[in-house]
């Protein structure tokens, strides 16, 4: 849920340039209309690609994106989740 947007902007505009080191794509970004069936509390959905797990945790472990943490937090409540195909 999105608590401050002017630092919500600030904070998507990072996460983008931290991701150019790691060769990672956005591969949707959406606002949730509507829950259907079960328990989701979404507001905004981002779906990023990564080659492999691997560099998805070199990424989030990196200084790059630790730097976000506070402004994302201040931002936002968040849920990040690591997927595989």
């Amino acid at each position: 849920m999105v608590k401050r947007p002017e630092l919500w902007a600030g904070y998507v505009e990072g996460v983008a340039a931290s991701l150019k080191e790691f060769k990672a794509q956005t591969v949707f970004r959406g606002e949730h209309l509507a829950q259907l069936s079960g328990e989701d509390r979404s507001e905004k959905i981002v779906l990023i690609s990564f080659l492999d797990e691997e560099e998805a945790m070199r990424w989030f472990k990196s200084s790059a994106y630790q730097d976000l943490i506070a402004l994302r937090d201040k931002a936002a409540i968040t849920n990040i989740s690591l997927f595989r195909t």
